[in-house]
Formats: C-alpha cells, sequence, structure tokens
C-alpha cells in the first residue's frame, strides 16, 4: 500500500511533474493517481523508475513510501 504522503512529499521535493512521472511509468494520469491514492498496485518496474526519478536510494524510504502497512 503505497503512503501517498511521502510519496507526494519526495515529489515535491524533486520539482518534477506528475505528468512527466506519470510517462516515465509509462501511465496516464489517471492510471499514476489510481497508483499513487491505492485504487491500482504499482509493478515493480515502475517503482524502480520513480525511485530512479526522486533520488530514493535507501531500502528503508522505499518501503516506507511504496510498501506501507494498513493503518500506518
Amino acid at each position: 500500500m503505497t503512503n501517498t504522503e511521502l510519496l507526494d512529499q519526495k515529489i515535491a521535493e524533486s520539482g518534477k511533474k506528475i505528468g512527466f512521472l506519470a510517462k516515465k511509468c509509462g501511465l496516464s494520469l489517471g492510471g499514476f493517481y489510481n497508483c499513487r491514492t491505492n485504487k491500482a498496485e504499482w509493478k515493480a518496474s515502475q517503482i524502480d523508475i520513480l525511485c530512479d526519478e526522486l533520488h530514493i536510494t535507501s531500502l528503508t524510504e522505499r518501503h516506507a513510501i511504496f510498501f506501507a502497512k494498513v493503518g500506518a
């Protein structure tokens, strides 16, 4: 489950636009929104792309964003 708040924070810090990130992941804006808000699941390749684009190098941070526990 995606921690939307942490992901949004990393996107804001990067200065990159949602449209750019969605295109890099092979998603439409709607598809990106659905993954971001837990209405759909990220593919492993998309997580890898986002981690590269958002400079997420820590495994701990990666798990905190993309593999958050329900209710956490």
